[in-house]
């Protein structure tokens, strides 16, 4: 099957053509050079052969068939190594665990121990690390998802004080009119009071009132008590005289009166005048 074949030194020269490539002869045929060269080539496939069945050699070179991972590995596992310094060897031993185990093994299935148990540590580790981070990332959305819902009912919260703090505004403006409106009123009351007392101590004892009107106008925003007061005198100079009486007092503004008009014996005016507010 090809463990013979001819001018096979040749086929080998032609790939390496810088190198020496010759056949060897086994040791022990060195002195005999008559021996036909077929005759020793078919020696070193035998010796080959046998030292393979030995369970010695190296594995790789095999004639028979081809190498597989299965030889490879058990090649690996059985062969010797060997680190050489100065082609003395240093260390040397065998990863072959038939025999008593020496001190080189026993380092080696340590180390292989404290790795195996070193990754096992670093699985679990791993393992209970990647869950408690998991854990954490639960905790952290379900802790997002609440603070959003608490957020979303802030802003409904919100939106709700918004629209009752604008009635709110809206009743207080309605209690500052009102208000305002009472202390118009009352402001007014008392006015009205002040021009009745102005009136009993500056009316002269000649002139009669014979009507006091008191009606609301607008000028411009504001609302105007303006007052009509109907007089009479047997005398125009008297009229005159309480028109002028009215002014002094300081309760009335814009006065205005009437010519005085004739009926009998008795003179009669009107006069008007806004009431002064303070």
């Amino acid at each position: 099957m090809g463990t013979v074949i001819n001018n096979i030194d040749l086929y080998f020269k032609e790939y390496f053509p810088d190198s020496k490539v010759e056949i060897l002869k086994p040791h022990f045929l060195s002195d005999r050079i008559n021996i036909n060269i077929k005759d020793y080539i078919e020696v070193n496939p035998a010796i080959a052969l046998a030292l393979q069945g030995l369970g010695e050699g190296i594995k790789e070179i095999n004639f028979l068939k081809g190498n597989d991972w299965k030889s490879g590995l058990k090649t690996l596992l059985t062969s010797d190594i060997a680190s050489l310094k100065d082609n003395k060897p240093k260390i040397k031993f065998n990863t072959n665990m038939k025999g008593k185990i020496d001190r080189v093994e026993r380092i080696l299935i340590r180390n292989i121990i404290i790795v195996l148990i070193t990754a096992i540590i670093y699985i679990i580790g791993s393992t209970l690390i990647f869950r408690q981070i998991q854990n954490k990332i639960s905790e952290t959305d379900d802790v997002i998802a609440y603070t959003n819902s608490q957020w979303t009912l802030a802003n409904n919260d919100d939106r709700q004080i918004v629209e009752k703090t604008k009635d709110y505004q809206k009743y207080k403006l309605n209690l500052e009119n009102v208000s305002s409106a009472i202390e118009t009123r009352r402001s007014r009351k008392n006015q009205i009071t002040t021009l009745l007392n102005k009136i009993v101590y500056n009316i002269p004892k000649e002139v009669i009132l014979t009507e006091i009107k008191n009606t609301e106008t607008t000028s411009g925003n504001a609302t105007v008590q303006h007052i009509t007061i109907h007089a009479q005198a047997e005398k125009y100079e008297q009229l005159a005289y309480f028109k002028a009486k009215l002014k002094n007092a300081n309760v009335l503004e814009n006065i205005t009166s009437t010519e005085g008009q004739k009926d009998g014996s008795t003179v009669k005016v009107t006069i008007e005048g806004d009431l002064k507010t303070y």
